[in-house]
Parts: C-alpha cells; structure tokens; sequence
C-alpha cells in the first residue's frame, strides 16, 4: 500500500503539481516521493521493473446503498 490520497498501487496518476497531490494538495504525491527516494539510493531499476497491481476495489469499505430512516 502507498500513502497515496487517491489509493493507486501502480503508479502516479499524473495529477500532481510541484510535489503535491492534486486530490489533497497539503500533502505530498506518495509515488513521487517513492522516485525520489529510489533515485537516491540509486535504485531506480526496482521502479522501472514494477509491474502493474490489479487493485480490487470489490473489497474496498464503502456504503453500497443508502438506506434513509423515515422520520
């Protein structure tokens, strides 16, 4: 898992803007932080060898229906 606003595991969704996410621009892109660091330590190949995560979103929490009470 990344600590990407918008849940992607396979990558940047190319919204971000100087460092920050387009969903939540406080905080910073997960997955540009994730290249940068690789390039420090000098492991950009990992990044470049990562292959593409199917996300399940079937199994994610969410209100399927809304049910509202009668008053």
């Amino acid at each position: 898992m990344t600590q990407c606003a918008k849940g992607l595991l396979n990558g940047p969704c190319g919204g971000a803007s100087n460092g920050k996410c387009e969903a939540d621009p406080t905080c910073d892109c997960a997955w540009e932080l994730i290249y940068h660091r690789l390039k420090k330590l000098g492991e950009l190949e990992k990044w470049r060898k990562a292959g593409p995560v199917i996300k399940d979103y079937s199994k994610m929490a969410r209100p399927r229906r809304i049910e509202v009470a009668p008053l």
